[in-house]
């Protein structure tokens, strides 16, 4: 789960969090004015991110049943592609 430093903190704590990030995999939230603003991650986890198939190239994907007799009676379905690990 990430962690959330405000980024006052991280300016402060800069070289123990990337410590945290580079050799313990830890991942920050940074917040700027108690909102959301970037992620620090390592390299490792931004290369491996970029891995996953973005949703607008995932191809559709088309199940038949195969207890139906006539296959005109079966429907599409689209599946969602998720990475390993993911909870559904």
């Amino acid at each position: 789960m990430p962690k959330t430093i405000a980024l006052q903190a991280l300016r402060r704590r800069l070289t123990q969090v990337m410590g945290e990030v580079t050799y313990g995999g830890e991942i920050y939230i940074i917040e700027s004015y108690g909102h959301p603003a970037a992620v620090l991650l390592s390299v490792d986890e931004y290369q491996r991110l970029q891995t996953v198939v973005p949703e607008t190239e995932a191809r559709r994907a088309h199940i038949i049943s195969p207890r139906l007799v006539d296959p005109t009676q079966a429907k599409d379905f689209d599946l969602e592609v998720a990475p390993e690990g993911a909870d559904a």
